[in-house]
């Protein structure tokens, strides 16, 4: 089974048990692959996180019922909630009103629609890539942690790459490097509450280990990153 179809069966499976507990390994196997890999791949082609794709849908659901005359407790039990503190507490952060104010007319809700993966076949393009090994590697960088919702992290992302004090101590990385052309990107703690993002490059072993006397007063807030050998989809743009 290729990944567009694996997601797709996770995704049915996960509508067709939206009030029910899920379990990661239970949604994976349906793309027959392990949780580990099936989370990193649904999270590149979809996104959100697997939990945050969950959590959203029930959100959405829980606010349509609710709105539609439910009970809150009836809603919140059924949609996994162990308390209606909690689900209120979910509910607002997501809707940006309580429970209550949903079930008042007119009342602006929020929607997050059922996903669905498809393939266009319009404006095709060919690439050239080949599976490489590449040896371990050592990225030393500046590294943070973007947490919040997608577009939150987005923005953070956005806003520490353009920052002037780390695009200057990224140059000067890449000039310990002796390559001004190459800058390496880790994303790593993958979660559903965010992940973390180191951005570097390769310098020579000496000035990793010396990077108080390299680096002066900007060692401190440098990270290391290894990266061990693996293989890896090389393509060229």
């Amino acid at each position: 089974m290729d990944w567009i179809a694996g997601i797709k069966s996770a995704i049915d499976y996960i509508e067709d048990n939206i009030t029910e507990k899920l379990e990661i390994n239970d949604i994976a196997s349906r793309s027959f692959s392990s949780p580990y890999h099936f989370q990193r791949v649904f999270g590149i082609l979809c996104g959100y996180t697997v939990g945050e794709y969950i959590r959203y849908r029930r959100l959405t659901l829980a606010g349509a019922e609710i709105s539609g005359g439910a009970k809150v407790i009836d809603t919140a039990l059924k949609y996994g909630y162990e308390s209606p503190d909690s689900f209120t507490k979910a509910f607002v952060r997501f809707h940006g009103i309580t429970p209550s104010q949903a079930k008042k007319r007119n009342t602006d809700l929020k929607s997050f629609s059922r996903m669905s993966i498809k393939i266009s076949l319009e404006g095709g393009k060919m690439l050239n890539y080949k599976i490489v090994s590449k040896p371990s590697m050592v990225i030393t960088g500046l590294k943070r942690r973007f947490e919040g919702e997608p577009g939150d992290r987005y923005n953070q992302q956005h806003d520490f790459m353009v920052d002037g004090s780390t695009r200057f101590i990224r140059y000067a990385l890449q000039g310990m490097a002796n390559d001004c052309e190459t800058e390496y990107c880790v994303i790593s703690d993958i979660a559903d509450s965010g992940y973390s993002f180191t951005v570097g490059a390769v310098i020579p072993e000496y000035f990793n280990s010396h990077l108080k006397k390299t680096a002066g007063k900007y060692a401190e807030m440098l990270s290391v990153v290894k990266v061990p050998e693996h293989l890896y989809v090389q393509v060229e743009t």
